[in-house]
């Protein structure tokens, strides 16, 4: 690879610019050296606090050669498995060198909207992105019990390359269920359990679902003054208390709907594991198991499960029922001074998810926003009809499940697959919103490969606990991941 290095403080970077891209303006906190790489090519610089955003981005076009009238830099690959960040979030992230450089993704000026935190889908999009799951469970039907009968289809295949390609384009599938799915009414069910539940004072709530075990949590969760509570459900076969306390019984809608969404889960992973895919993907059968959990009717029962065979990939899933809800304005207050929706007064942090697979049903309110994959052009709000301005729900229609790659299925496939950066932009003070992400996640002690110019092989729990959380850690001056 060749090398185009301009080290040092540039002049095209010392005198910042007004700008009229509006959410690119922002400045680096504290001096930091910086590469990127476009092209084969390698160019480095020096950036300081009277370095603007603009300005860098004004740098890397004339050095690479990117005519600034047709393109702009959209984003960066952080490394070989990602994350895709937008360009104006350079400022978060660490210094870094010639050896493992940021490579720059471009947009088409006309395409370019990251400042619209949170567009609706164009019709074109939110078609090319459904997925009808009909499919799938006719070729599951079909194959019986015989994972060979599944792979010898020629559907199989067909059906998994679909998977990857919207993944790598979007960041998202639009799951669309067929109208004799049940999963919708699961959902509601465990939607008005839930709501019910989030209703009663703070210390009712505590008492009936305690946190256990901060490693392997189960129970209910609030940071105090957060507009987001939630509820999570997992198996475990470590203990979960030392304490005398009453173990929770999980209501049946929500069990209900963690077995629901973990099928469609499990049926995914085993396709994404495609034998003829495997030179592409690095994912290969032998990674799917047909174990699946034990019915899961309470936390006891969580924890009744069969110890997860030592050659099984798949194991430590978690569940949670998130409610989102953001106190109105109190009378005689500045409505200027409250957070708007959007990024800066999202619900959530922009993250990534950190498992294999996260399946998300359709929400009560439309909130869920990616960050358009295949080019960092724009921030979609998956959950909106094109064109809609609704933010109260009442168009959205309720039989999707959207679906997207998490941290540990990048390094899995060694950055086939990127995990997207997302966040939840409610818009609807007052009203709760309610979302019930499934996470299929590995085994701890399963073992992701090396990835060449990365990182050698390790273990799930090595991954997350060290490379992954510390990679994350040096974000910024304000936290932007959640896990």
């Amino acid at each position: 690879m060749g090398a185009c290095a301009s080290r040092g403080y540039h002049p095209a970077l010392e005198k910042p610019k007004s700008s009229s891209k509006g959410a690119r303006t922002s400045s680096f906190a504290k001096p930091k050296d910086l590469s990127f790489t476009y092209e084969n090519r390698i160019v480095s610089t020096t950036v300081g606090k009277s370095t603007a955003i603009d300005d860098l981005h004004s740098f890397l076009l004339s050095e690479f050669g990117i005519d600034e009238s047709t393109h702009v830099v959209s984003g960066v690959l952080v490394t070989v498995t990602g994350p895709l960040m937008p360009f104006f979030m350079l400022p978060y992230l660490h210094p870094n060198t010639e050896d493992n450089p940021y490579r720059i993704i471009l947009a088409p000026i006309k395409e370019f909207a990251i400042n619209n935190w949170g567009c609706a889908p164009d019709e074109q999009e939110q078609a090319d992105a459904t997925f009808e799951w009909s499919q799938v469970e006719e070729l599951m039907r079909a194959s019986g019990d015989s994972d060979q009968n599944l792979y010898d289809s020629p559907s199989s295949s067909l059906l998994a390359s679909r998977i990857f390609e919207l993944l790598r384009r979007y960041g998202y599938i639009r799951l669309h269920l067929p109208s004799s799915s049940p999963i919708p009414e699961i959902v509601q069910a465990a939607t008005t359990s839930v709501h019910r539940y989030f209703a009663k004072p703070e210390d009712e709530k505590r008492k009936k679902f305690l946190g256990f075990n901060q490693q392997k949590f189960v129970g209910f969760s609030h940071a105090k003054g957060s507009a987001r509570q939630f509820i999570q459900l997992r198996t475990t076969r470590r203990k979960i208390t030392n304490t005398d306390k009453v173990v929770p019984v999980f209501d049946v809608e929500l069990t209900q709907a963690y077995l629901a969404l973990q099928s469609i889960a499990y049926q995914l992973f085993k396709l994404m594991c495609h034998p003829g895919l495997t030179s592409q993907t690095h994912l290969s059968p032998e990674l799917y198991s047909s174990h699946v959990d034990a019915p899961c009717s309470s936390l006891e029962s969580f924890n009744e499960c069969e110890s997860v065979p030592s050659n099984q990939f798949v194991g430590t899933n978690v569940f949670r029922i998130y409610q989102y809800l953001r106190d109105g304005l109190k009378k005689g207050s500045d409505s200027d001074s409250s957070p708007s929706p959007g990024f800066m007064g999202a619900a959530t942090t922009v993250h990534s998810d950190m498992g294999l697979l996260t399946v998300s049903p359709h929400s009560n309110l439309p909130g869920l926003t990616v960050l358009k994959h295949s080019d960092a052009s724009r921030w979609v709000n998956v959950e909106m009809k094109p064109g809609s301005s609704c933010v109260d729900g009442s168009d959205l229609e309720k039989n999707y499940i959207f679906v997207f790659a998490g941290e540990t299925m990048a390094q899995l496939t060694k950055g086939y697959l990127l995990a997207p950066l997302h966040f939840v932009d409610e818009r609807t003070p007052t009203v709760p919103r309610f979302s019930m992400p499934f996470f299929l996640r590995a085994r701890q002690k399963a073992v992701l490969p090396a990835v060449e110019g990365f990182c050698g092989a390790m273990t799930v729990e090595h991954f997350m606990t060290k490379v992954l959380h510390q990679w994350k850690q040096v974000w910024g001056e304000k936290p932007t991941t959640d896990f």
